[in-house]
C-alpha cells in the first residue's frame, strides 16, 4: 500500500491546473471538493492491490467534509503543505470551498489574539482570482485564518504507517 504523502497529493492536484470543469461533470456533490477526493484518491491508488489509501473520500461537500476531519481528529488551525483547507463564509458560518494548500507561504496577526496563514491552494471549480463556480482548477493565493472559521485537514497523520 502507498503511504500517505502530501507530496503525491500536491503533485497530482498541480496536474490537473487549468483543466475546465467538463472534466468533472461525472463526478457528485461539490465540484471543488469531489476534485480533491479525485486528486487523493489517484495519488494514493496502488495498482498492485487495486486499493486507494486515501482516507478522505466519504465527503461530497465542504461542510461534510469539515464533519469528516472533526470526526477523525484531525482538524487544525494552522497549515502545512498538503493540507486540504476549508474555507468558512463569514456570514452564513458554511464551509464554502476546499482545496489543497499546495505551500504555506507566510503568517501574520489581524491583531494580538488573530493569526492569519497565506497559503498557496490548488482548487477546483474556481476563475482565476479565486470566486467558486469558475469551472477550472486554479493555483491562488488565499489569506485564511481560524478566527474567520477556516480550518485545515492533516489527513496525512491518518497514514497507518506512523
Amino acid at each position: 500500500m502507498i503511504r500517505l504523502s502530501p507530496r503525491l497529493l500536491i503533485g497530482t492536484a498541480n496536474a490537473f491546473v487549468g483543466i475546465h470543469k467538463d472534466f468533472g461533470d461525472h463526478m457528485e456533490g461539490a465540484l471543488d471538493v469531489a476534485l480533491v477526493n479525485h486528486w487523493g484518491y489517484w495519488s494514493h491508488f496502488d495498482i498492485r492491490s487495486e486499493h486507494s489509501a486515501w482516507p478522505l473520500g466519504a465527503a461530497i461537500t465542504a461542510d461534510a467534509l469539515a464533519r469528516l476531519g472533526a470526526s477523525l481528529d484531525i482538524v487544525r488551525e494552522q497549515p502545512e503543505d498538503g493540507d486540504v483547507f476549508l474555507q468558512r463564509a463569514r456570514a452564513s458560518r458554511a464551509f464554502i470551498r476546499a482545496g489543497v494548500v499546495a505551500r504555506v507561504c507566510g503568517a501574520g496577526r489581524y491583531s494580538a489574539s488573530e493569526p492569519y496563514f497565506d497559503v498557496a491552494t490548488i482548487e477546483g471549480d474556481s476563475d482565476e482570482g479565486g470566486m467558486i463556480g469558475g469551472g477550472r482548477t486554479v493555483r491562488v493565493t488565499r489569506r485564511l485564518s481560524p478566527v474567520n472559521g477556516d480550518l485545515f485537514l492533516r489527513w496525512v497523520e491518518l497514514d497507518g504507517f506512523r
